[in-house]
């Protein structure tokens, strides 16, 4: 989500430029999406929040490719603006959903005596991300386009979930 943050700003004010007010209207409409999303867990309690992630993560893998795949197929900016719009509330909405889940899965299934211990580590890791996106997505940008970028990140996630998904199956047997 990092990485999104960072390349829809400078994408959108520098390579497209469109105005600043349009692009308070559509980060505005992102937010307000966010806010649907993060009051959702509230009122769901899933006994399947693992499965939840997994599944958030992969439409998140296919949303950057979409949106790569949007940019590299349009050159309209209404279509562009759209995508943005539409690829950006989605990733919002979902971020909303996922961290209240994992932040929840890891108190529900860690031992009582390292409660704190791993709940340490896990935030600093979640904290480690952002710099790494950020760094890793500025610094892809200013080498490649915009469309490959995200189909990078795409790729990047997909990938990782498969990766998690073939030691989760082989831890089961």
């Amino acid at each position: 989500m990092a990485s999104y943050q960072v390349l829809y700003p400078f994408l959108l004010l520098e390579h497209y430029q469109i105005h600043p007010l349009t692009f308070g209207i559509i980060t505005s409409i992102i937010g307000i999406v966010a806010v649907f999303g993060s009051i959702l867990p509230f009122f769901t309690h899933s006994r399947h929040s693992l499965k939840l992630i997994k599944s958030a993560l992969i439409i998140f893998g296919f949303a950057f490719l979409l949106l790569g795949s949007f940019l590299f197929l349009s050159s309209s900016i209404t279509f562009t603006l759209i995508s943005f719009i539409i690829i950006g509330s989605l990733l919002s909405f979902i971020n909303s959903i996922i961290e209240p889940l994992s932040y929840a899965y890891v108190q529900r299934h860690a031992v009582q005596e390292t409660i704190g211990a791993l709940t340490t580590v896990y935030y600093t890791l979640l904290e480690l991300m952002i710099p790494i996106g950020t760094l890793l997505a500025s610094t892809l940008i200013l080498y490649f386009t915009d469309y490959f970028v995200f189909i990078l990140f795409g790729v990047f996630i997909l990938t990782l979930i498969l990766i998690l998904n073939r030691k989760d199956k082989n831890n089961e047997k």
